[in-house]
């Protein structure tokens, strides 16, 4: 003012003191900071979730929401709500007469009613609702489709009320732990001899809605568990109580968690909210739980591996619908026991399913047999890792560049070569019968057929992205398979059993015109060297040299790695600590690929230290 004074410049002096508006004078206001719209009136949660939703992503700004707005939500069904909003949340620029788009969105769709039309949904696939939380904000997401849990199946009248919340940074990424805590200066430390870490806010904050819960358009979500890869997101499971069921209840219908490390009962909790197929009933007449776990040298051979019956694996193939090439081995969740479960012959007995106490976590009585995943086809590709440590063990570096070269210049051509399009999509994709290889298989070319073209490029795309990022190279000669135990013990220490199936190139429109009326298989009994290795694998150790033999008494089992039940210590145990409860291990006989010593490098000691 000195300065304007100064200036000369004149003076106003109003009769009325100058007056800032609130912001209930520009619109609705917001009566959460964190959520913006906790609660409207004759507004379901789950519409009142996705208007969240749609100004979390920046389409429709708060103070839009006018009543009048919320009174033609009141107005149309549910249907044409949550169609409308799930229209606008995609859209990529925002809308600023919120009113006037909702409303031109329902017409359009009350005038087009087969986009009304809810996909049936199967007690396997659930919309599961996602909430993303940072140190400053939290942001509603569409509910996603994906593979339901056990527990979500048994819950599923109150399916609704369970939520994925997920801890990011503000830039969208996995929260780094440092957030979560500093440390003192120096200086300080030297003085008060305190050289703990310090808790931040961004801490307190987690812990604060982990222990307390938090409230999400009028429900109080509650905490509930979470599973071994949402740990590693950074995610878990929140569950909003009503009258009839509480978190406890859910608790205790899972299981009793009699384990009093937290970490590990953490884990038990978690292992019911793995993604899974409900196939067949087993009742506990044809369970046998106790099978002999296979021990020596205070090592365990057997850890996470039982058996099935060929009938019981059929019925549960037939399930999966993949009763024309059944698997062979399933990794499975079944009461309180994980892990993998291989087919063997039966002894008439009326035992179809021998699980072992290594596999048995905690007390269940849950009795429908759920499959995570199976044995099938799964292409070779080297990483980073498995890279540096053949690199190490005197594999040229030239071998790996050759490779390399060799997936690039496939990778070019397939755009414009069917044969080679044909060549990758059923050596290097996991899925033989996709619709990429169906159209070439019919006679359409990518040069005329733009879809065709069009799905050619994503999966270019994504190999080019995954060599670049991951130094992902494909390896024709390699496979990543599921671990299982030779249960006739006819392999010795150093050998193992490999029958991969191989996709018959045959196949190719160009010299047959066929289609994928069916699948065949064609197998392969590896013999010789191969080098195994399981991820993360760090040290030289972790990748081990072992002899592929012919073994008549194990040609039932395809696209899987049975280790031998005898030497000194699990070669399971020695890639990396693994064990046989469902570790995929990646696989080459490319002689290119075995280090030229052919033995392994001492393994590395995985044994858990003494508390």
């Amino acid at each position: 003012m000195k300065y304007l004074r100064e200036q000369r410049v004149q003076e106003y002096h109003p009769r009325q003191q100058l007056r800032s508006r609130d912001e209930p004078d520009f619109g609705t206001p917001m009566s959460d900071p964190f959520f913006c719209i906790q609660y409207q009136r004759d507004i379901t949660f789950e519409i009142l979730f996705l208007v969240n939703a749609v100004i979390h992503k920046g389409i429709i700004n708060q103070h839009q929401l006018s009543e009048r707005f919320f009174d033609l939500l009141r107005s149309q069904p549910r249907e044409v709500n949550v169609a409308a909003l799930k229209h606008i949340c995609s859209y990529r620029r925002p809308v600023f007469d919120a009113y006037k788009r909702l409303k031109l969105v329902q017409e359009w769709l009350l005038k087009n009613p087969k986009l009304l039309k809810i996909p049936k949904q199967s007690d396997d696939i659930m919309e599961v609702r996602r909430l993303v939380i940072t140190p400053t904000k939290a942001y509603c997401l569409l509910p996603e489709v994906e593979l339901s849990n056990r527990v979500l199946r048994n819950f599923k009248e109150v399916a609704d009320r369970f939520l994925r919340v997920t801890f990011m940074d503000e830039g969208m990424q996995t929260i780094n732990s440092n957030v979560l805590t500093y440390y003192v200066a120096s200086i300080v430390r030297d003085i008060t001899s305190n050289s703990f870490p310090q808790k931040t806010r961004v801490f307190k904050k987690v812990r604060t809605i982990l222990s307390d819960g938090f409230y999400l358009c009028g429900r109080k979500y509650t905490f509930l568990a979470f599973s071994s890869n949402q740990l590693r997101d950074r995610s878990a499971w929140f569950f909003a109580e009503d009258s009839k069921i509480s978190v406890g209840d859910i608790i205790s219908w899972m299981g009793k968690f009699m384990n009093r490390n937290i970490a590990k009962c953490a884990a038990r909790m978690g292992q019911c909210f793995s993604s899974t197929y409900a196939t067949v009933e087993v009742p506990a007449s044809e369970v046998n739980a106790e099978l002999p776990d296979i021990k020596r040298n205070e090592y365990d051979f057997s850890d996470g591996i039982g058996m099935i019956t060929p009938d019981l694996a059929m019925e549960v193939a037939e399930k999966l619908k993949l009763e024309v090439d059944p698997p062979c081995a399933y990794q499975i969740r079944f009461a309180g026991c994980k892990g993998v479960v291989a087919c063997w012959p039966g002894k008439d007995d009326g035992i179809r399913l021998s699980l072992r106490p290594s596999m048995n976590k905690f007390q269940s009585k849950h009795t429908i047999l759920e499959i995570c995943s199976w044995t099938r086809f799964q292409p070779g590709f080297l990483n980073r890792q498995i890279v540096t440590l053949l690199s190490t063990l005197n594999v040229a570096d030239e071998i790996f560049w050759k490779m390399q070269e060799s997936m690039i210049s496939k990778l070019n051509q397939m755009l414009v070569d069917t044969d080679v399009a044909f060549d990758v999509l059923t050596a290097s994709c996991a899925e033989q019968g996709n619709t990429a290889a169906i159209m070439l298989s019919a006679g359409l070319k990518p040069q005329t057929e733009p879809h065709l073209r069009g799905m050619l490029t994503c999966i270019r795309a994504a190999q080019l992205w995954g060599l670049r990022e991951k130094a992902r190279i494909f390896v024709p000669s390699g496979r990543w398979l599921m671990g299982c135990l030779d249960e006739l013990g006819v392999l010795e220490q150093g050998q193992c059993f490999i029958q991969v199936s191989t996709p018959l190139l045959e196949n190719s429109f160009s010299k047959h015109g066929s289609r994928f009326t069916k699948t065949e298989k064609n197998l392969q009994v590896i013999k010789g060297f191969v080098a195994i290795a399981k991820n993360p694998c760090l040290h030289p150790g972790d990748v081990r040299i072992l002899e592929a033999v012919d073994a008549p008494g194990l040609h039932h089992l395809v696209d899987c790695l049975a280790f031998p039940q005898k030497g000194d210590r699990p070669h399971t145990n020695e890639a990396s600590g693994s064990d046989l409860d469902g570790d995929l291990y990646f696989v080459t006989w490319d002689e290119n690929l075995i280090p030229p010593s052919k033995r392994s490098s001492p393994p590395m000691d995985y044994a858990p230290a003494d508390a």
